[in-house]
């Protein structure tokens, strides 16, 4: 018998081993309709417990409270395109100022570098001359226009679905009692509860490490004198939420924009590039993983290989969601005896992991 029952146990990994892989190459498949779902379902979390707390305070209907909170959510979404839009405009019509600037950077580098440098021609005409860019160019439009598209579309089914599910959240408990069976209900309504607290504790976290980082390129960027900081630290605040990839791309673009603006003073350049380098290492690179792994009780190790699955996937959303869904999956490991083992391989913690699987057994 003992024999059978391992045979078993052994089977039903390799079952589950295999529908984690089909699920995976679903989700990669299916991400244009996933995405807004997932996505949808984790501003959720965030926004369910301040519905409660403003029902029971105002007694004001749960319907009428969840709209609200969805136009709310949508006059701040316009507000920061609003910002993004005239911040382009800005540097659009402040760009002639710039282009000299660039010019003497490029013609520096194209002496250095034996490259055709025509003094006649502006900034952007010598790039196109020099490196032939044109199909780069036209590949980068198409993709560009194609992406604003599909953002714009999920943009509004995010709306659409998040509205659904708060409007329909208040009948989630009794959906649970009513689909679980009696022994198990107890247990599915804790995995629930502590699936939401978990998720909102990691969505606060990240919101106010990235609000840091921003902060702080803000404060340093304007004391420099760079020009738009606030563009530069909502470029840190948005970019930190791809761990590593994000806060290296932050610090090149507005590295490169210091070194156009700045040059010849390469020591407030250099000020920039290290202080960029410095903040976003020292938030996100060190204190970010650790501060998320030990809170949630996953792995450092684990929320890293998250992230990188998870961005392959689904890209820079995926490296949002990533975290959050790494927490469900370990949340619901320890209350399956069977897939114990997973719960501990993801923890960081296994004194507080085995606890919680010996109290749910």
């Amino acid at each position: 018998m003992a024999d059978n029952s391992n045979y078993t146990k052994k089977i039903y990994v390799l079952l589950f081993f295999l529908s984690v892989v089909a699920s995976l190459f679903v989700a990669k498949l299916l991400s244009a309709f996933l995405l807004p779902v997932i996505f949808s379902i984790f501003l959720a979390f965030v926004f369910l417990p301040i519905i409660v707390k403003i029902t029971q305070k105002t007694k004001l209907n749960w319907t009428v409270t969840s709209i609200l909170i969805v136009i709310i959510f949508i006059a701040l979404c316009s507000f920061i395109f609003y910002f993004l839009y005239i911040s382009a405009s800005t540097f659009a019509k402040e760009y002639p100022k710039y282009d000299q600037k660039f010019k003497d950077v490029l013609e520096r580098f194209s002496e250095s570098l034996h490259l055709n440098f025509n003094e006649n021609l502006s900034f952007g005409q010598n790039i196109w001359e020099m490196f032939n860019i044109s199909s780069y160019v036209q590949d980068a439009a198409i993709t560009l226009s194609s992406g604003i598209i599909t953002f714009i579309k999920s943009f509004f089914l995010v709306l659409i679905f998040l509205a659904l599910i708060l409007i329909e959240a208040k009948h989630f408990k009794n959906k649970i009692n009513l689909l679980a069976q009696r022994k198990n209900k107890t247990q599915v309504l804790v995995i629930s509860k502590r699936i939401a607290e978990e998720v909102v504790r990691y969505i606060s976290i990240k919101f106010f490490i990235s609000l840091a980082t921003g902060t702080f390129v803000f404060v340093g960027l304007k004391i420099i004198g760079l020009d738009f900081a606030i563009l530069w630290a909502f470029l840190a605040f948005i970019l930190n939420f791809i761990p590593t990839f994000g806060s290296l791309f932050s610090v090149l673009i507005t590295s490169a924009f210091a070194l156009m603006q700045l040059f010849p003073s390469w020591d407030k350049i250099i000020f920039v590039l290290v202080y960029m380098t410095a903040v976003n290492c020292t938030i996100g690179n060190l204190l970010e993983p650790k501060i998320v792994g030990s809170n949630l009780g996953i792995s450092t190790f684990i929320v890293v290989l998250g992230l990188t699955l998870f961005g392959w996937i689904w890209g820079f959303v995926g490296m949002i969601v990533a975290v959050p869904i790494l927490v469900i999956i370990k949340i619901i490991c320890e209350n399956i005896p069977l897939l114990h083992p997973i719960a501990l391989f993801l923890s960081d913690e296994e004194d507080k992991t085995l606890a919680n699987l010996s109290t749910l057994d």
